[in-house]
């Protein structure tokens, strides 16, 4: 194969942060014209050397060619300028706009300043080709996910790419979807637009893919041809021979049944049925859509019900809202702790007293003396590294930021705790630290549902995990029965979608 064959060839790529090294020499090179699937599991390295090519970040060594010619691109615009173009998990389009705005934004015509009515043609007859059934003078707001998915398809195109990153494009997509999705990409190739297509669904890359490379721990395992790789293989690429360490009991030994779900359903997730004991930390493992964050609002009221029973120490209750479910004693540690776990310009001390004011207050007065010391306590018992619990909890690290929303929750006198992606966002010390947290509550006799896309971390931490596709458990497995290639081939897919 001929260098001028390859529209991307990025050689020896390094990439350091402090204390860790995300890439370690990678050698990566795409065909032109051809859709090259990138897996691995999650911190393989396939989000950093993305962002290396599309200027988001630097890399420490190494050289890429895109093109025939040598590239450095310093940022998005600049990546954008060379032919580059991603479409992220995370849309970015404006609902409060129509289609046609946001197919344009960015790029309108002006005069002096002035906007002009020009419109983009070239995007506008792309998206005719695309999404026939898709208005332009629609508000975006009124678009489905996958509707929203196919204009963020065409913005990106639309720039005379010549290089197209999707990134996980079909994780929160039903089968028809999908289907439509693919269409797409093939559309795609048939202009000669090269696609570098980033996923954990297997249906999607044995699908479209031309060829496929593995990551794993910032390393080039491998590249195949798709169609000469089975699935079995390309797990095997992915996760390697894993040796689990770090699950223990601490002697623990599961009460009386806490909490039971009979067949519950909202429109996300389909007949769950499962049961937690006292003192048992029971997981939830499925990729992005799965269902497994499905279930946890279900849990906690934030998703209506549309079937099922759930109930507590044997009685059926009825969550509408998270204030019923915190009354029953069911908190939850949400994902997005920033924006939805933790008030930013508050005090650590007022983000713990926010979930009961009981404790603290005498006649709708707070006890300022009362509310802190109550921070003071979790502070000291979660080990929170602060200076002072008057201190903003802006200020705090990710991993002490972590361990205020867990007091939030505890301070609600808690029976059962769920962690939404515990780990996310938080050094590995930090990340040991709020697993021997976790141990420590379970010991103590509170039910722990962990909800994570780490296979790593569901491992060193579950009793029991709940394998999730398509917003159903389709396995149930003790942590001795876990085996890693069976769990990822099962929670990867089969296409069977609604």
């Amino acid at each position: 194969m001929h260098s001028n064959d390859y529209i991307l060839e990025m050689r020896g790529i390094v990439k350091r942060y402090p204390g860790v090294m995300a890439l370690k020499g990678v050698d990566f090179a795409v065909q032109r014209n051809t859709v090259h699937c990138l897996v691995g599991e999650n911190g393989a390295g396939k989000s950093t050397l993305i962002k290396i090519l599309t200027g988001v970040e630097r890399m420490t060594e190494g050289s890429i060619t895109l093109d025939g010619r040598p590239y450095a691109g310093r940022n998005v615009r600049e990546a954008m300028n060379a032919g580059i173009s991603t479409v992220y998990q995370e849309l970015n389009i404006v609902n409060q706009l129509t289609v046609a705005e946001n197919l344009t934004l960015g790029r309108e015509s002006n005069r002096f300043g002035v906007l002009k009515s020009n419109p983009q043609e070239r995007s506008f007859s792309m998206l005719r080709e695309f999404a026939p059934d898709v208005p332009l003078n629609r508000p975006v707001s009124r678009l489905s996910f996958a509707e929203k998915q196919l204009l963020e398809i065409v913005k990106a195109v639309s720039t005379d790419a010549k290089l197209v990153i999707m990134d996980e494009p079909t994780a929160a997509l039903s089968k028809r979807e999908s289907e439509r999705l693919y269409e797409v990409v093939r559309k795609l190739k048939a202009r000669g637009i090269t696609v570098i297509y980033i996923s954990h669904v297997l249906d999607d890359i044995f699908t479209i893919g031309d060829e496929v490379t593995a990551l794993r721990d910032g390393n080039i395992v491998g590249t195949r041809a798709v169609e000469s790789t089975t699935r079995e293989e390309l797990v095997e690429m992915m996760v390697g021979k894993v040796v689990h360490s770090g699950y223990s009991t601490d002697g623990r030994t599961p009460g009386d049944v806490l909490l039971e779900a009979r067949d519950l359903s909202t429109r996300s997730v389909h007949a769950l049925n499962f049961t937690l004991k006292k003192g048992e930390i029971l997981g939830f493992y499925g990729l992005r859509g799965g269902g497994k964050s499905e279930t946890a609002r279900a849990l906690f009221g934030l998703d209506r019900l549309t079937g099922g029973q759930l109930l507590i120490e044997g009685k059926n209750v009825k969550i509408r809202n998270p204030q019923q479910a915190m009354r029953l004693g069911l908190a939850m540690v949400p994902e997005e702790r920033l924006s939805e776990g933790l008030f930013m310009k508050l005090s650590v001390s007022d983000n713990i007293a926010v979930t009961n004011y009981k404790n603290t207050s005498r006649l709708c007065v707070v006890n300022e003396k009362n509310k802190d010391a109550i921070a003071e306590k979790y502070a000291h018992d979660l080990n929170i590294k602060l200076h002072s619990i008057r201190q903003r909890a802006s200020t705090l690290s990710g991993g002490n930021q972590q361990k205020v929303v867990i007091s939030k929750c505890l301070n609600a006198r808690t029976r059962v705790l769920m962690l939404d992606e515990p780990s996310r966002g938080i050094d590995v010390g930090a990340k040991e630290e709020i697993y021997a947290i976790i141990r420590q509550l379970a010991g103590q006799g509170v039910g722990i549902l962990v909800f994570s896309s780490e296979y790593e971390e569901i491992a060193a931490l579950c009793d029991r995990v709940a394998l999730m596709l398509n917003g159903e458990i389709i396995a149930m497995r003790k942590n001795s029965e876990l085996d890693t290639r069976e769990v990822h081939i099962l929670t990867m897919g089969k296409g069977d979608k609604a």
